[in-house]
């Protein structure tokens, strides 16, 4: 079978990869763990998605945002389950979702939510009050809840030392800034536990280390920029589809195995893709969402 060059796909699914043929993966039912191997190209020195540099892509398997967006754009309930705001779009009320720890066991409270975003907006007055988290900004601000969907406002326990806590599907066992790195699945996430026990990463790897790494079964998952993908990978050895990366606009990642052999670009949709047949036995409702890589949240 062919494998799938992606990075999130993969994350949110994973046997498919080198399994079975097409319709059989069809036909069978999800199914949990092993370890997938991620091989990337750059070296993020943080994994805390305010930093610059962080990736927005692992750190999204780590943390949560209060809001997030759905394959048209629009804003969708996670950490937040409702919110309002004024006629002017100036005060906001966002209602957080009860019964969410943080991977150390801390409960998720708007205490925490506030230092958040405090620290990723400090220019925002942000209060907490109960289980209700109200902003205010300087100016009218209608798209607010989107801009809250972006992975630098995503929600993060930051305690007195280095080690960042998250509410996401995966935590951080081992962390080596710009080297390697291994996710570990959240057993007690909130919207259930992700089909893969852990995610193992190396950075800094170049196009044609990448390259030989999945070819000798090293890496089940890399990226490469697209101009750089027929030179490196002669089809149909692989099978690609991509979308912009959300910190990297002009940049993007194979991360889909579509029911063609040709490279295209996904619209905008940042979060969602429809799905194929060759992932359809891992999000059998039809839709997966990389945010949330767990069978309740396909």
């Amino acid at each position: 079978m062919k494998r799938c060059s992606s990075l999130l796909l993969a994350v949110s699914s994973l046997l498919w990869l080198g399994a079975t043929p097409t319709r059989a993966l069809a036909e069978s039912r999800p199914h949990y763990g092993g370890v997938l191997r991620l091989a990337m190209k750059e070296t993020p020195q943080t994994l805390d998605p305010a930093a610059p540099g962080a990736s927005a892509s692992l750190s999204r398997l780590v943390f949560e945002t209060l809001v997030a967006l759905d394959d048209r754009g629009r804003p969708q309930p996670l950490l937040a389950t409702s919110w309002q705001s004024d006629p002017g779009s100036q005060r906001w009320r966002f209602s957080l979702r009860a019964s969410v720890s943080f991977h150390d066991g801390t409960p998720l409270d708007s205490g925490t939510v506030a230092a958040s975003l405090r620290n990723s907006n400090p220019e925002w007055k942000v209060i907490s009050i109960g289980d209700v988290i109200m902003i205010e900004t300087a100016s009218a601000t209608p798209d607010l809840p989107a801009d809250l969907a972006l992975a630098r406002n995503s929600i993060v326990r930051r305690g007195d030392s280095v080690k960042l806590s998250g509410t996401g599907p995966f935590a951080i066992a081992q962390w080596d800034a710009g080297k390697h790195a291994t996710l570990t699945a959240n057993e007690q996430y909130w919207g259930g536990r992700p089909f893969l026990d852990s995610v193992q990463v190396d950075f800094g790897k170049n196009d044609r280390d990448q390259v030989l790494s999945l070819d000798l079964g090293k890496a089940d998952v890399i990226e490469l920029a697209p101009e750089n993908i027929q030179a490196s990978i002669p089809p149909p050895s692989i099978t690609l589809f991509s979308r912009p990366e959300e910190s990297q606009p002009g940049r993007f990642f194979p991360i889909g195995c579509p029911d063609t052999h040709s490279f295209s670009q996904l619209p905008a949709t940042p979060n969602t893709l429809e799905r194929s047949e060759c992932s359809r036995n891992t999000f059998p409702t039809g839709r997966w969402d990389m945010t949330h890589p767990t069978p309740s949240r396909a």
